[in-house]
């Protein structure tokens, strides 16, 4: 499914509704570790921002949307591991993140 998709059956699936997914959740193996920055949506952001509650530098809700909160927790993360405070996502920061290796 694309985002897009996915944005049209919110509206009709009421929340706690059972999901199973199939297939890579990452997707198909092409290219799915790419550049997030501000308005970027997905799951990738999701996993983005559940990272980093988990590790106390995001307090706000993990919806795959990246928005001022996810900005600001990415720029103290990247500041705290002394790499490059951009406040987006690169492959450097995965890695860093420890989602890849």
């Amino acid at each position: 499914m694309k985002n897009k998709d996915v944005e049209k059956l919110y509206e009709l699936v009421p929340i706690d509704t059972p999901v199973h997914l199939d297939g890579p959740v990452m997707g198909n193996g092409d290219g799915e570790y790419k550049q997030l920055s501000r308005d970027s949506k997905g799951v990738l952001v999701y996993i983005i921002q559940t990272r980093l509650k988990v590790v106390g530098y995001y307090e706000g809700e993990c919806n795959g949307i990246f928005d001022k909160k996810t900005e600001e927790a990415i720029k103290s993360f990247q500041k705290d591991e002394k790499i490059p405070v951009t406040g987006s996502i690169n492959m450097r920061d995965y890695i860093h993140l420890g989602l890849l290796e």
